[in-house]
Formats: structure tokens, C-alpha cells, sequence
């Protein structure tokens, strides 16, 4: 059985086309897929066909369950919507790097020349789509488990947040506001950004305490740079529920879910199934609920923005010529 200690997690985000939109659909997916496997082309004779490929499927493991979670419908806060998850284990087969014995004349045995990589994935439906959760950093292995998926069943749309929306939530908090709606910002703590706007190389990476109060973070909203991921600390109004995440635009998600408590969670939800629903409630409810909730706001957005970037510059002219006087 996989390890779905999801703390700390990095988490990738899946949406399917629209062939899928509940957990019954997932039948609908192949259990498996063979993908060829990659080896030199003198050797093409010299393999077994049965060798030539490596298979990724789902795992068949009872502890595969359904469960639901509720969540505020965002226009009657009375309202409740449910939203349905099950996890599930990819199991991929993927080559070592030494695959032959040492005269490069056979293959090693299969136990020997690939390993089962376990990679958790959880899918979840909110009525209107079917989406994976992939529980991974690195490119290839969610490469391979959109493989299992199957390409021609996930949505190719542009799947993207507005970088705006994390400049929106760094005016908020600098000016004090510090609201969304049922939720306070109690802390920005990370980001990442672009420096120049048409460069996606140029990268800045700021960590803090309090991300307002680097040098480096004032100077790039000033500057009107991007930002393309937040780290943030969120409370629910009138509760202790604290929610630790950071989310890019590409929904890349990361939860501390030892320091996440959310009250409205059944307490027989312990360990793994707690786990895997922070991370359904976070992608299915609360980036939605940001969203949601600057595209109220995006009007005024912009020329308060820019009267938080005119604050800013003046801050900076006065650092530079205290900065000037200590030379």
C-alpha cells in the first residue's frame, strides 16, 4: 500500500474533460496503460517484445474509499454543497538506470531493470468536473501519470490562475484590510515572481515571517512584477480553523496539514483520510472561494494597486537616501 502522508506535499492539479464530472466516471478511465520503454536502437532485436514496454496502472487496494466533505456554498453562507473524493495509488513501472548485465548481452531480470514508483493521486468532483490531484514535484512522474489518465482525457483548455489575483491578495494584507470575505489573512509568508514581465527565466524567490517587510518584495510590487505563487496563512472568521498553503498559477499546491485545522471535519477523519480531504477542501473550495472573491473586487483592484505601487516607490526613494546617508 502507498505512503499517503500528504504532508507537506506538493500537489499538481488535473482537470479532466467534460466526459468526466462525478467519482463514477473514473470507470470510465483504462486500468492500465503500456508505454515503450526507452533503450538503444542496436538492442531493438535483442529484447523480448514483452520487455519493450513498462505498464502503469491503478492499484486495486480496499483501502481505496469514497468520502465527502461539505462546503459553504459562497453566495448563502446557510449553504452547504458537497463534494466527493476517492483516493487512489498510481503504480508506475519505470526503468533503472542499468538495465543490462555487464556485457551488454541480456537483459537483467524485470525485478532488477524497473521499480514500481507509488504515486498518490486523489480525485474529486464537484458536480461539474472530474479532477486529479497528483501528488508530485517532479515533471516526469506526473507526465507519466497524466499517461494513465490518458491524454485524450484530460482537459487541454488553458488551465491558469490571473497573477492578479495574488497581487490583489498582497494589497489586501499591506493595507491592512486583510480580508476575503469568511476568511482573514493572518500572514503572507513566501512567494515566487517574475521579474521581467515577458521573461518566465527571470524568477525571484522571497521567504519570511512576513513577506511585506522584504526589501525585495516592495521593490517588485513598485515595479509592477508579477508574482506566480503566494505562501499564505488564512483563518476562518469567528473560528480557530488556520489553513498553511502555498499556491502558483499553475494550481501547484503545497499544505502544511500538521499545522491546518479544519473544525467541520468528522473526527472519525483521522491520518490519511484527513490528509487527502485538506487538500480537496483547499483546490475544491477555497482557491475557488479567492477567486471568487477578487473578481468581485477586480474593478477597484487596479487603481488601488496602483496607489499601493505609488506608496511604495515613495518608501523606496526614502530607504535609497537613508541608505545614502550611512555610506
Amino acid at each position: 500500500m502507498s505512503n499517503f502522508r500528504l504532508n507537506k506535499r506538493v500537489a499538481r492539479l488535473v482537470r479532466l474533460n467534460d466526459k468526466f464530472t462525478t467519482i463514477d466516471d473514473f470507470s470510465k478511465l483504462e486500468s492500465s496503460t503500456k508505454v515503450k520503454m526507452r533503450y538503444r536502437q542496436k538492442f531493438e532485436n535483442i529484447i523480448p517484445e514483452h520487455r519493450k514496454y513498462l505498464t502503469y496502472r491503478w492499484s486495486n487496494e480496499k483501502t481505496d474509499t469514497r468520502m465527502t466533505i461539505a462546503v459553504d456554498s459562497f453566495n448563502q453562507s446557510s449553504e452547504k454543497n458537497e463534494v466527493m473524493f476517492m483516493r487512489k495509488t498510481a503504480l508506475l513501472q519505470r526503468r533503472r538506470n542499468v538495465i543490462w548485465n555487464e556485457t551488454e548481452t541480456a537483459l537483467l531480470p524485470e525485478h532488477e531493470a524497473t521499480n514500481i514508483e507509488e504515486i498518490p493521486v486523489v480525485f474529486f468532483s464537484d458536480l461539474k468536473n472530474l479532477y486529479a490531484i497528483v501528488f508530485t514535484a517532479n515533471e516526469s512522474i506526473l507526465s507519466d501519470v497524466n499517461r494513465l489518465i490518458g491524454g485524450k482525457n484530460i482537459d487541454s483548455t488553458e488551465f491558469e490562475l490571473d497573477t492578479n489575483m495574488f497581487s490583489w491578495l498582497y494589497l489586501q494584507y499591506k493595507t491592512k484590510k486583510q480580508q476575503i470575505e469568511n476568511y482573514v489573512i493572518k500572514n503572507l509568508n513566501a512567494f515566487t515572481g517574475t521579474i521581467k514581465k515577458d521573461d518566465s527565466a527571470d524568477i525571484i524567490t522571497g521567504r519570511s515571517d512576513e513577506i511585506i517587510n522584504l526589501q525585495a518584495t516592495t521593490l517588485h510590487v513598485a515595479m509592477n512584477y508579477p508574482f506566480n505563487s503566494l505562501g499564505m496563512i488564512l483563518q476562518q472568521r469567528g473560528s480557530n480553523d488556520l489553513i498553511h498553503f502555498l499556491l502558483d498559477k499553475n494550481y501547484t499546491l503545497v499544505i502544511d496539514t500538521r499545522k491546518t485545522l479544519i473544525s467541520e471535519f468528522p473526527k472519525e477523519w483521522i491520518g490519511l483520510d484527513k490528509e487527502s480531504a485538506i487538500y480537496v477542501y483547499v483546490y475544491a473550495y477555497l482557491v475557488s472561494y479567492i477567486k471568487w472573491n477578487f473578481q468581485k473586487h477586480q474593478s477597484e483592484f487596479e487603481s488601488d494597486f496602483v496607489e499601493l505601487r505609488k506608496n511604495l516607490i515613495q518608501e523606496i526613494r526614502e530607504n535609497l537616501v537613508t541608505a545614502e546617508q550611512d555610506l
